[in-house]
């Protein structure tokens, strides 16, 4: 992850815009946005067939299948396991990203991957989802107990305080929400992340990654997600290394 540039973060998040320049960007940005969901619409109207399947494929390929329900169980997250290795019938040649499930659940994945032979990526959800509510004490110990258990990927909620405060620090990648909010990734909020990678990359050389979460449920929303990292110029490139 390297070490996190903070003055240089603070310049530029702390910079005082005029309001004729807040305002300009303000209506760029809803101008994008505007243009972004209006491509979603298209999307919709295209018959999935008319789709290249290969972009098709390339999406699923990117998808931490998830199960964050209150009542998941061991049988349900190997169903998931197995979806996952399996996403499209008859196509063997392509899996999911990961699974993603509670710390919890993640023996249960590990151990249904052992008798099935099988080596895959395992996402939890820990230090406090999601919230964030939580003593850094137990934050720390749910994600050495969740490693343990089998994880080698941890999404980790902030502490909002933290961000509201300007506490910050670095990260591997940020991720649009929780999945568990009123509104969650949308076209709009995924672009001014990206543009912010971007920035970032370019003043730093420190590759940040990108997950939008929650409300995609179909292939042609996704692939209004890859046409927007793509739109965001050089972007796609830097994500995908």
């Amino acid at each position: 992850m390297g070490v996190f540039d903070r003055a240089l973060f603070e310049k530029e998040t702390s910079r005082t815009f005029d309001p004729k320049e807040i305002a300009s960007a303000t209506a760029r940005y809803e101008k994008e946005g505007a243009e972004l969901s209006k491509q979603v619409k298209l999307f919709c109207m295209i018959d999935l067939s008319t789709l290249q399947k290969e972009q098709v494929r390339k999406v699923v390929s990117y998808i931490d299948l998830t199960t964050l329900a209150g009542d998941d169980t061991k049988s349900r997250v190997e169903k998931l396991v197995d979806r996952a290795l399996s996403p499209i019938p008859g196509d063997p040649s392509v899996t999911c990203a990961a699974v993603c499930v509670y710390p919890q659940r993640v023996h249960n994945v590990a151990s249904h991957l052992k008798d099935i032979k099988k080596k895959f990526n395992v996402a939890a959800v820990a230090a406090g989802f999601p919230s964030g509510q939580y003593h850094l004490k137990s934050k720390l110990l749910e994600v050495q107990l969740t490693v343990a258990d089998g994880a080698n990927e941890i999404d980790i909620v902030i502490s909002r305080a933290a961000a509201l405060e300007g506490e910050w620090e670095s990260s591997d990648f940020i991720k649009t929400s929780t999945g568990k909010e009123t509104t969650n990734a949308t076209l709009e909020v995924s672009f001014v992340m990206c543009s912010a990678i971007k920035r970032w990359y370019e003043l730093t050389g420190k590759k940040v990654g990108f997950k939008p979460a929650g409300g995609i449920k179909t292939p042609l929303e996704a692939l209004a997600y890859v046409a927007l990292v793509k739109n965001v110029r050089s972007l796609f490139l830097l994500l995908t290394r």
